[in-house]
């Protein structure tokens, strides 16, 4: 899952979201910089099932972890990408790319 804003992600605003993704991820996914100050990367491993509900389920939890941590504006110039890897080389993967946000309201 990829988390970039329109502006740099950096200072307070870049430690108000990454703690709230880490309030709702678990100590086997990973959060690191995807693109310096622009883009957050997260990891999630272990996925069981890589269907349109679990997508959806996953970005719910983490877009609502964002909305609380930062105001109204800022979660507007948030996007949210959720890529599933390896593409299209499992049989039970019906999603690779989506774009779920850029207005998380």
């Amino acid at each position: 899952m990829l988390i970039e804003r329109e502006h740099e992600l950096c200072g307070p605003l870049f430690y108000r979201v990454a703690n709230a993704i880490f309030s709702c991820t678990r100590e086997t996914d990973i959060l690191g910089w995807y693109k310096q100050d622009v883009t957050l990367g997260l990891l999630i491993t272990e996925i069981t099932s890589t269907d349109t509900a679990t997508v959806a389920l996953l970005s719910r939890k983490i877009v609502s972890a964002i909305q609380q941590s930062v105001d109204a504006e800022t979660s507007n110039h948030i996007n949210l990408i959720f890529r599933i890897y390896p593409q299209a080389s499992t049989e039970n993967s019906t999603v690779d790319s989506v774009t779920l946000l850029p207005a998380m309201s």
